[in-house]
Parts: C-alpha cells; sequence; structure tokens
C-alpha cells in the first residue's frame, strides 16, 4: 500500500470512540461518521492516549 498524499490526508476525518482500550485490537468494531453531510462506517479503529484514559480512534477517508 502506499502513502497518502498531503492532499488525501486532508480528506480523512476522524472520531473518537468513548470505548476504552488497552491495544489496537480492542478498536476492531466500526463507527458511523458524518463525512461531507453523508454517514460513512469508519474501517478499524487505533488505541490512543486521550489525556483521559486510553479510547479507541476511528477514521475515514471522504
Amino acid at each position: 500500500m502506499k502513502p497518502l498524499t498531503k492532499e488525501e490526508m486532508k480528506l480523512i476525518v476522524g472520531g473518537s470512540a468513548s470505548t476504552p482500550c488497552t491495544n489496537n485490537g480492542d478498536c476492531t468494531t466500526h463507527i458511523t461518521i458524518k463525512c461531507n453531510g453523508k454517514s460513512q462506517e469508519s474501517g478499524s479503529g487505533r488505541c490512543y492516549d486521550s489525556g483521559n484514559g486510553m479510547v479507541c480512534h476511528y477514521s475515514v477517508a471522504c
């Protein structure tokens, strides 16, 4: 898979779910994210430290 261009990166919309996690394997479910007025289903998320604990972050490419 080739790296995203800067233009493609600008089109990615992210959303955080309040799903607690300990690793990326905990973020395999999909969530719906609004993207240019349409709802799109995300891929698997990644686990990151939100400052209030570890939570899942999901994104879609618009």
